[in-house]
């Protein structure tokens, strides 16, 4: 699974819409979708949202078929 994939079960799984992401994140709905569907570069920023509530860990990230290695 790749990694905008495991965001978005994710959130699926949270019950959480793109709208309460959105205002949660202070991204729009649109760039959220994108991220989700691997049009647009998934932000550290975004992906903080989710480490820090204890929703995701870098071993999620890291183990994703589209992270490149740094």
């Amino acid at each position: 699974m790749t990694l905008n994939e495991k965001i978005k079960a994710l959130r699926k799984e949270e019950g959480l819409t793109l709208a309460q992401v959105a205002k949660a994140t202070g991204y729009t709905v649109s760039a959220i979708s994108r991220m989700e569907t691997g049009s647009r570069t998934i932000s550290w920023k975004y992906l903080n949202f989710w480490i820090d509530n204890g929703r995701m860990n870098f071993n999620d990230i890291r183990n994703s078929k589209n992270v490149r290695n740094c």
